[in-house]
């Protein structure tokens, strides 16, 4: 999806913004998928950084939805997952600044 400039990255945030609803509304998201959709978009320093270069405000999204997960207790995420998301938010933030 990364091929496309800005519509890829939107559509990686309009995933991880569906998901969301999906937890909020029928409750059956486990905490496990909100593992991966870290692991694959925040964790992974590389394709985060490729999300970002592709359109900063949906990695910025995706970021701020797993923020949401974990608030409304949809994520248990671990100290060490919160704290490299919390990088990332900053990263994001810094470079909003940077304009």
């Amino acid at each position: 999806m990364l091929a496309h400039p800005l519509h890829g990255g939107k559509k990686i945030a309009d995933r991880v913004t569906n998901l969301l609803g999906l937890a909020g509304t029928l409750d059956c998201v486990p905490s496990s998928a909100w593992d991966r959709v870290f692991s694959r978009y925040v964790e992974d320093e590389d394709l985060f950084h490729r999300l970002a270069e592709n359109n900063r405000d949906a990695a910025a999204t995706v970021a701020r939805r797993m923020v949401e997960a974990r608030q409304r207790g949809f994520w248990e995420a671990t100290e060490d997952q919160w704290a490299t998301l919390r990088r990332r938010m900053l990263e994001i933030e810094g470079e909003e600044e940077g304009e």
